[in-house]
């Protein structure tokens, strides 16, 4: 297993993609000389320019567009709840067979045949240890199959079926539920990753800033990240760009009430109140260079592009 990958800022995500928004605004504003300061980003290295401050931003939105932690603990948890109603029907059929094999078996019999149905598993298993219930099932399937001679009599017609239905159920959700762990693992190390990514190239230039204006004390806190942090705690809301991507949708959370949905870029764009594509047939729109204004209702914001060039959108949403 490699090394775990922690993240570099000492903020939130939130946070630091607000901080990222604002310092790579000041240098898109003094890439070139502005408001009689000679000194200025082009003018320090040719690496800075528009395309090199859209690059950047790209991968801001990339980072941003990977699922955050909410919508991975909201699967996760959904997957969990699942799990464990399957695990509760399995613990309760096999108390349904326990019957059978009382009913079936002599009282000298019982301890060895409970036993071999998955008895010394049944205990563990009802404290939501699903290796267990996955054992107790495939042991207590064996034992029908082996005694059915005896239990057949004692049990419904269809118990046996049900039984191994609900086992091979119970196997298929766990070995699912357990793949979606790692994806979300993965997920996790992918998001903290294109953070660093962000973070650094960003720490990159605020130190050529300091650097380029240090003749001048008022542009050089534009470009301190303390400074840019403080700023976006004293909010408790910030503007953002969203990038939308070509015929598809970006789901927007934690819009601020009553604020503005812009469309800044090249492609009409459509808008509505769920966490899945707008319906184009219906969605209210916003072409290019136009803004609305979205009522107390929009806290979170589903905003489609249905064509073949991405959108671009600003609205402002709470950091935390």
């Amino acid at each position: 297993m490699g090394k775990k990958i922690i993240n570099l800022y000492n903020c939130s995500q939130g946070e630091l993609y607000a901080v990222c928004e604002i310092a790579w605004g000041s240098c898109r504003k003094h890439l070139d000389p502005v408001g009689g300061v000679a000194e200025s980003f082009s003018g320090f290295s040719p690496d800075y320019t528009l395309l090199f401050i859209d690059e950047r931003l790209a991968e801001l939105a990339f980072a941003e567009n990977l699922p955050d932690e909410e919508t991975r603990s909201d699967k996760h948890e959904t997957d969990k709840v699942l799990l464990e109603d399957k695990a509760d029907d399995c613990l309760s059929k096999w108390r349904k067979l326990k019957r059978y094999i009382i009913r079936a078996f002599p009282k000298n019999l019982l301890k060895t045949k409970l036993e071999a149905a998955g008895k010394p598993y049944y205990l563990k298993a009802s404290g939501d240890n699903w290796e267990v219930v996955e054992l107790l099932m495939r042991t207590g399937s064996k034992f029908i199959t082996d005694n059915l001679a005896v239990l057949g009599p004692k049990m419904t017609a269809t118990f046996q079926t049900e039984f191994d239905t609900l086992k091979d159920e119970f196997a298929e959700m766990f070995l699912n539920f357990k793949h979606a762990q790692q994806t979300a693992f993965e997920e996790t190390e992918a998001k903290i990753t294109a953070n660093n990514i962000c973070y650094e190239a960003l720490t990159l230039m605020l130190g050529d800033g300091t650097q380029i204006f240090e003749k001048h004390p008022a542009l050089v806190k534009q470009f301190i990240f303390t400074n840019i942090l403080r700023l976006v705690r004293g909010s408790a809301s910030v503007t953002r760009t969203f990038i939308i991507p070509p015929s598809g949708f970006k789901v927007v959370k934690r819009v601020v009430a009553n604020s503005k949905l812009e469309n800044i870029g090249d492609t009409i764009i459509f808008y509505c109140k769920q966490t899945t594509a707008c319906n184009a047939d219906t969605a209210p729109f916003v072409n290019p260079g136009d803004e609305v204004t979205l009522n107390s209702t929009f806290d979170v914001v589903s905003i489609t592009n249905p064509n073949a060039v991405e959108g671009k959108v600003r609205m402002r949403v709470t950091i935390h």
